[in-house]
């Protein structure tokens, strides 16, 4: 008896083993361009998605962009990784 569920454990950590090794994880990155309004507030604008959001703080405006991200692409924001970058901050060219 021992035996069967020993084989059974080594099945299943096999399988996911392999299911780890094989499955493909995508994550996109949805960039907010932030600058400050004349208020004092934060306001951040997203082109590829054309999305923009206003709030008092930066962890609103992540807020904020995660709320409009759900609204623009529904259950598959899960796959989005929020990311504020300044004006000021020179954006990466990949290569």
């Amino acid at each position: 008896m021992g035996r069967s569920q020993t084989i059974a454990t080594f099945s299943v950590v096999e399988f996911f083993s392999c299911w780890i090794q094989t499955r493909e994880t995508v994550m996109r990155e949805a960039l907010f361009t932030v600058r400050r309004t004349t208020d004092g507030g934060l306001c951040a604008k997203n082109n590829v998605l054309r999305l923009s959001v206003a709030a008092r703080s930066r962890e609103e405006l992540k807020e904020e962009a995660r709320e409009a991200l759900i609204s623009a692409v529904g259950p598959s924001h899960v796959g989005y990784r929020i990311r504020l970058q300044s004006e000021s901050q020179p954006q990466s060219v990949p290569a």
